[in-house]
């Protein structure tokens, strides 16, 4: 092993080490040695292969995603973004990391619409989890296609209520209608299935009798 390659394990496996010890305690001092590695290591990554470098910038964006969720900062929360982009954009369509990037930039996003409700922002998530559910076969594990169908589901009626979009409220319906369809009685998620299939229908019911009230 060379003395770059050295160095390179050894950053690996101290990047590991942090990240473990921050899921477990959650110490912003550990989060921030964190983000000062993950910089460093996305510094010295940019001729790496494909792989090493959607991982690389993947992490330092969840790593300063997880900062701006315990500082509020919002300089934290754009550069995740961005950084997310760029790893969406190292990662090819048929890539196995593919998803695991549309699904980072994704959960920014939303964070980001948390505090602005920036419809730009909002319309993007939807892309990207429209991407997720059209790759997400009969091949793939049904839990997982369920999932992207609830999330595109729930993203679609959050549009629906900001925009007044009948059609998005009718396709978050009919998408929450499946992942209820696809999610046996006894699975852990039926009844958040249920609860949102049922939230979607109570919005479109509300809608409905605000029409008929304005005429």
């Amino acid at each position: 092993m060379s003395g770059s390659e050295g160095r390179a394990k050894r950053s690996e496996d101290a990047i590991k080490a942090l990240w473990d010890q921050f899921e477990s305690t959650g110490d912003s001092h550990v989060l921030e040695l964190l983000v000062s590695l993950l910089r460093e290591a996305a510094s010295v990554s940019i001729a790496a292969d494909v792989g090493d470098r959607f991982a690389t910038l993947s992490n330092l964006g969840v790593a300063l995603l997880c900062r701006a969720d315990l500082t509020g900062l919002i300089e934290d929360l754009d550069e995740a973004i961005t950084l997310q982009r760029e790893a969406l954009a190292s990662t090819p369509a048929h890539h196995p990391g593919r998803l695991a990037a549309v699904s980072n930039l994704g959960v920014a996003l939303l964070r980001r619409v948390d505090r602005t409700e920036q419809i730009e922002d909002l319309n993007e998530v939807i892309r990207l989890q429209r991407e997720a559910l059209t790759a997400s076969t009969s091949e793939v594990d049904v839990d997982d296609r369920t999932a992207a169908m609830s999330n595109l589901g729930a993203t679609l009626l959050r549009r629906a209520v900001h925009t007044a979009s009948v059609e998005d409220l009718d396709e978050a319906i009919s998408l929450h209608r499946e992942a209820l369809a696809s999610t046996p009685a006894n699975h852990p998620k039926h009844t958040a299935a249920l609860s949102n299939l049922g939230e979607a229908l109570r919005i479109r019911f509300e809608q409905a009798s605000d029409s008929r009230a304005s005429l």
